[in-house]
């Protein structure tokens, strides 16, 4: 154990002095993930932070605390992620800025591009419509009542999130009106609102979302494009049933993220707790947590994986995990988030990017991470992102 641990020593220096052969610097992250060495990787990180904190502006110091979070919540016996945020912590030690990049090249050394233009984070965005078409955009509104729809009160609450509550002069009114919103999420924006019933639902940028003000019948029904995560009240008499490009995804009481973009081939269902059923018209399958239900259009079929919910529930979480993803579905990520559309100069990249990085950061600090491979150079005009092929 002590040559393992003088080797990690050996390595780990090597790197941060940036004195690692290609071989040195793939053993160390291979060792990474052994728990033994975990102590000396803490006191390391430990000094390096304390080094960092003395001389660093604030900006600098917004990556160090995101990277330090990220390692103090994801520990190596059950999240492959946390050795990609190790990367991201240490890779080019000077900068602050890191990306575990799978394209073959040794780490190269980073230098931060300016960009004319910027773009701003994902933040709190979305449009209220109410059942009599008039329209509310929630961005900057202020706390409290927003409107009243019939018996029910909409509040926006201090957190920002949207509630539905039931007025109080009316709760034992048996003269209940049935009236339908929508909650729209522009590209660059999310939101969360509590339903009528008590169930949670965040909603991703680019989604939409259509439900009653108060659910009535024998069962809760709603529409979502795009993608969204419920954390959907128990109520055994009365079914909770999503639906989402022809598909229905029916539950009593459970916790489930359903991705509905209508650019993708694809309608998946992942539950984190208890059980859905999801269903194609006369085609159903039944899940269980962990689980995945892909619906393939080509081939009218539900396929069941065990995905990696860390990455499904990323953008929930606040991060990009990329998993050996394809650069055109990144960027599409990128687009999604930011708001912007992409031109490519010459031919598109061909790389495969993995790492985690925090969604809180401007467009341009994302992009000169990415611009790490060294095989392609981005820009930012207005609502457009520029990229160029380097190889």
């Amino acid at each position: 154990m002590m040559e393992l641990e003088e080797r990690f020593k050996y390595l780990l220096n090597r790197y941060l002095n940036k004195e690692s052969t290609q071989e040195e610097f793939e053993e160390l992250f291979d060792s990474i993930e052994d728990i033994d060495l975990s102590k000396i990787l803490n006191d390391q990180m430990d000094k390096h932070f304390d080094a960092i904190e003395i001389s660093a502006d604030d900006n600098q110091m917004e990556w160090v605390k995101t990277h330090k979070k990220i390692l103090l919540t994801q520990k190596p016996s059950n999240s492959k992620y946390w050795k990609l945020a190790i990367a991201a912590t240490f890779l080019l030690f000077g900068s602050f800025l890191g990306f575990w990049i799978l394209s073959g090249n040794n780490p190269v050394q980073h230098q931060e591009l300016s960009f004319k233009n910027d773009v701003t984070p994902s933040a709190n965005k979305a449009v209220l419509t109410l059942s009599n078409g008039s329209k509310v955009v929630l961005d900057n509104r202020a706390d409290g009542l927003l409107a009243n729809e019939g018996n029910v009160n909409i509040e926006k609450t201090a957190d920002g999130s949207l509630r539905y509550r039931m007025a109080e002069t009316n709760r034992t009114s048996n003269n209940i009106e049935e009236n339908y919103n929508s909650i729209e999420i522009p590209k660059g924006g999310h939101y969360q609102l509590i339903l009528p019933d008590g169930t949670k639902v965040w909603l991703n940028a680019a989604s939409s979302l259509k439900y009653p003000t108060i659910f009535t019948g024998k069962k809760r029904v709603v529409i979502l494009t795009g993608e969204a995560y419920f954390e959907v009240a128990k109520n055994k008499k009365l079914p909770f049933i999503v639906q989402s490009r022809d598909v229905e995804t029916l539950v009593l009481g459970t916790h489930f993220n359903i991705n509905a973009y209508n650019e993708n081939p694809e309608v998946k269902a992942t539950l984190l707790e208890g059980s859905i059923n999801i269903a194609k018209g006369n085609i159903r399958k039944l899940i269980s947590p962990g689980e995945q239900a892909v619906f393939q259009s080509s081939k009218s079929e539900f396929k069941v994986i065990n995905p990696d919910l860390e990455e499904v529930m990323a953008w929930k979480n606040g991060l990009f995990i990329f998993e050996n993803t394809q650069f055109d579905e990144l960027i599409c990520e990128l687009e999604r988030q930011y708001d912007m559309s992409v031109k490519y100069i010459g031919k598109q990249p061909i790389i495969h990017y993995s790492g985690v990085l925090p969604r809180n950061k401007p467009l341009s600090q994302i992009l000169n991470v990415l611009e790490e491979t060294g095989e392609v150079d981005f820009g930012i005009e207005g609502k457009t992102i520029t990229c160029r092929s380097l190889k």
